[in-house]
């Protein structure tokens, strides 16, 4: 059950962080008292700033990104829905798997559960990016042309 109880923390962050409440301190890049992001642009943010190294000027480009694109924004928000109705679907898996199962099977199956899930959850997020992402670009183009005539 603790791949469960873990991914159960991350869900109550990403629900709460759909509801938009004002922040009483720094989150990110994000100053206190602005309006909280989907949890998906922190997980983006973190991940290619911290991890993959695009420090502070990742952080620059993808808040104007966010702020400038709402279809970046639909997408973000879409992702976190997305990925948070999938943990409850891993949490109500695991305990299934944990109350009406033998201990052993539920301890094995809760750890061999968990990339299972995540790979049933990647290739939808890919394929859904890559959509939403080709409407932005669609959008960009669309706005450039108006501009240009």
């Amino acid at each position: 059950m603790i791949p469960s109880i873990l991914v159960g923390n991350v869900t109550i962050q990403f629900f709460v962080s759909l509801l938009q409440p004002p922040v009483p301190i720094w989150i990110s890049s994000l100053p206190p008292g602005h309006k909280m992001r989907p949890a998906g642009y922190y997980i983006m943010e973190d991940i290619v700033a911290v991890d993959g190294g695009g420090r502070s000027a990742f952080r620059k480009v993808l808040n104007q990104r966010y702020e400038s694109s709402p279809i970046f924004q639909c997408l973000v928000y879409e992702m976190t829905v997305f990925w948070a109705t999938g943990a409850l679907v891993f949490i109500g898996v695991s305990v299934a798997f944990a109350f009406g199962t033998s201990l052993n099977f539920a301890f094995g199956a809760t750890l061999i559960w968990f990339p299972v899930w995540g790979l049933l959850g990647f290739l939808p997020t890919v394929l859904w990016v890559q959509r939403r992402l080709s409407q932005e670009t669609d959008s960009f183009r669309l706005k450039q042309n108006q501009i240009s005539t």
